[in-house]
């Protein structure tokens, strides 16, 4: 039996009395997924991360110390957020402080999974990028303009890393189950049963009910089978609970597509096996030919924007019509003191809260009557100047608006004393494809590393 401990959001923290309970019992290794698509496109295109370095730094330590205890290496995915080369040296550098200050000796492997926009293009050359449903266009002039690309690893490049003797681990983009099914694979595991069990680790605690605070989970692999189990006393795994994953971030809840692998879960089952444990039957693993998922991100432009509330029935009885004429007005306005081109170059967006402000057009349930709104407007431009003129033309219309009903100012409602929030220069996601690889290591370096105290 091979066991691990798993951990689904580095940085979101975890409990402490968990992580005791976890060490009570032989583990093989500690996995960390630290990354996703979710926060963003701003994280691979502007090196932000989701979390605090306080919190990296918190987890990291436990986490390292935990580790050393047990004697086994760390494997975190995905650092952070997006899998950036600066991603994996952000956490390099914590991990060496991390270390010196605990006086552990550490072998460090960092896998760096950035892929240069040329390296795509002879891809695509190749006739060996493939698109996913449903894909933008990515000709040469689109893959040109991809501001940074990452590949999204399987288990081989963290085999690598592990091959190399290395203590902690520290990989670029991943898939999140490849976390945990790498070392699983390495010891003879079934590759079905081993990355439908990392499916389910990936997201920790969340296997568990009720839903609580981020928290780890503990997985045990038997030979058809695997086991899992949360570790904080309040919370407990049920068969509804841990199929619940299944349903999770998929296209298809029936089958996992993953590097090299498809995961056939159409036969498996759930055993509630004591009050907190559930005991889930292996996928079956069918091989397929080896891609690796692209990941990349083009400037959109400089992103301004404010936010208003509107609680003046005689506004929202012809609301549409009232935007409207403001974003004209706001057009005329920049036509007059700075030109017509300021204008034309943005995108300007307005939201509508209170209405269809989530789903916008494709909104079918729109309430018949509204007592109030909030209106978040904003500007991207990919001139900073066009940006910030157009912006304050909006602002400026939006102050100044009179109701329908009289002509007088002040009908809207500005909730904060900064007028204009400026958002920087701000991403787009522009890639929905895989790539055809020669090798499962291709696209990825390894660097193998001895940190010394």
């Amino acid at each position: 039996m091979l066991s691990y401990l798993a951990h689904g959001c580095l940085g979101a923290g975890f409990s402490e009395e968990s992580l005791r309970k976890a060490l009570a019992a032989p583990i093989d290794f500690i996995g960390a997924d630290a990354g996703s698509t979710d926060s963003g496109p701003n994280c691979l295109g502007r090196n932000e991360t989701t979390f605090s370095d306080a919190s990296y730094r918190r987890d990291l330590k436990l986490l390292m110390e935990a580790r050393h205890m047990a004697g086994v290496p760390l494997i975190i995915g995905s650092c952070a957020s997006s899998g950036s080369d600066w991603g994996v040296n952000y956490f390099a550098g914590l991990v060496r402080e991390i270390a010196k200050s605990q006086n552990q000796a550490v072998k460090l492997a960092l896998i760096y999974s950035e892929v240069t926009p040329e390296a795509i293009l002879d891809k695509l050359k190749a006739g060996r990028l493939e698109p996913l449903a449903p894909a933008p266009t990515y000709d040469e002039a689109e893959i040109l303009r991809s501001s940074r690309i990452v590949a999204v690893m399987g288990v081989e490049p963290i085999q690598r890393a592990i091959e190399s003797g290395a203590d902690i681990i520290l990989a670029g983009r991943a898939t999140d189950p490849a976390i945990f099914a790498a070392l699983p694979m390495m010891r003879g595991v079934d590759p079905g049963l081993a990355w439908h069990a990392g499916k389910v680790a990936e997201y920790g605690a969340s296997a568990a009910e009720p839903r609580g605070p981020v928290d780890l989970l503990r997985v045990e692999l038997e030979s058809t089978s695997f086991v899992v189990r949360a570790l904080a006393d309040n919370r407990r795994c049920t068969p509804a609970s841990v199929s619940a994953v299944q349903l999770y971030e998929v296209g298809n809840p029936h089958l996992m597509i993953e590097p090299g692998w498809t995961i056939d879960l159409r036969e498996i089952t759930y055993q509630q096996v004591t009050d907190d444990l559930v005991r889930v039957t292996s996928g079956k693993g069918v091989p397929q030919p080896y891609t690796n998922k692209l990941e990349g991100v083009t400037a959109a432009g400089f992103q301004k924007m404010f936010t208003c509330a509107i609680r003046d029935s005689t506004i929202l009885e012809c609301l549409d019509s009232w935007l409207a004429d403001l974003e004209e007005s706001a057009r005329d306005r920049c036509r007059t003191l700075v030109g017509a081109d300021a204008f034309a170059q943005c995108k300007v967006t307005t939201r509508v809260y209170g209405r269809d402000g989530v789903l916008g057009e494709r909104e079918r349930r729109r309430p018949q009557t509204i007592s109030e709104v909030a209106l978040i407007i904003d500007v991207i431009s990919p001139n900073a100047d066009d940006a910030a003129d157009v912006i304050e033309a909006m602002h400026y219309v939006y102050m100044h608006s009179k109701s329908p009903a009289w002509s007088i100012n002040g009908t809207l409602a500005f909730p904060f004393a900064q007028r204009i929030f400026d958002l920087g220069e701000v991403y787009e996601f522009n890639v929905h494809h895989v790539v055809h690889v020669d090798s499962p290591d291709e696209l990825f370096r390894l660097h193998v590393e001895d940190v010394t105290v």
